[in-house]
């Protein structure tokens, strides 16, 4: 990672090995798939890490993936666009109609990504399944996650 890298929420490595995704999660109302894009580009200009594999973005009621194949262009939509209640009501189900915060979205993300790295077969239910057909669930199989200090 660059080191004037801003850190991110969550970072993911192979197992011993380099730095395969940044998750961010900003939990805003109404995160629309071109809001996404724009909050990622801010986050690359103000010195978010832009040479990684993989890119995701979370709100509560959305996440946003971003597959860099080498790509540049931070202004590039999100290759995959995905619900979040389905993992939200899985690890807080008596969630009532407030907005979560940053800090318990950000608990919330982390163990289920964690968790849906262990996964070996193949997802049926969403997010799960977007996230297996982009390539995603196969490059953190095994993987260690850190969330910033």
């Amino acid at each position: 990672m660059k080191s004037n890298s801003l850190p991110a929420n969550i970072t993911i490595h192979r197992l011993h090995g380099p730095l395969i995704g940044t998750v961010e999660v900003k939990n805003r109302e109404g995160l629309t798939s071109a809001l996404a894009s724009q909050l990622r580009r801010n986050l690359i200009a103000h010195g978010a890490e832009q040479d990684v594999q993989y890119f995701l973005l979370f709100s509560q009621d959305r996440g946003f993936l971003w597959h860099n194949r080498g790509r540049s262009d931070s202004a590039a939509p999100p290759d995959a666009e995905f619900p979040m209640d389905p993992v939200i009501h899985r690890y807080l189900p008596t969630n009532g109609p407030g907005r979560l915060r940053n800090s318990e979205l950000e608990t919330i993300i982390f163990s289920w990504l964690a968790d849906t790295s262990e996964l070996t077969a193949v997802p049926s239910t969403e997010p799960e399944r977007t996230l297996a057909l982009a390539g995603f669930l196969d490059a953190i199989r095994g993987g260690t996650f850190t969330r910033a200090a």
